[in-house]
């Protein structure tokens, strides 16, 4: 926490940009991640997969990216502590 100083209050506001900053790229990490699971599983050389399986991994695609879309939505850029 900040005492007044100025110079504590820059160093927590880029200690705060920083950490941010490293979680975006971290999430983006998980989500290639897992897209590329779901797409492996539904276009890689396994058997042909059944017409449940593809809806399925349809709605837990939509379901991802909804979840990481509203976790790192562009709103989120003013945040302030």
């Amino acid at each position: 926490m900040s005492t007044g100083d100025p110079r504590d209050e820059y160093l927590d506001a880029s200690n705060t940009i920083r950490h941010y900053g490293t979680s975006r790229f971290a999430e983006l990490t998980i989500y290639i991640a897992l897209t590329a699971g779901i797409m492996n599983v539904a276009f890689g050389r396994f058997a042909p997969i059944s017409t449940e399986v593809g809806i399925s991994l349809k709605a837990a695609g939509l379901l991802i990216t909804l979840l990481f879309w509203t976790r790192s939505g562009p709103w989120l850029s003013g945040i302030t502590s």
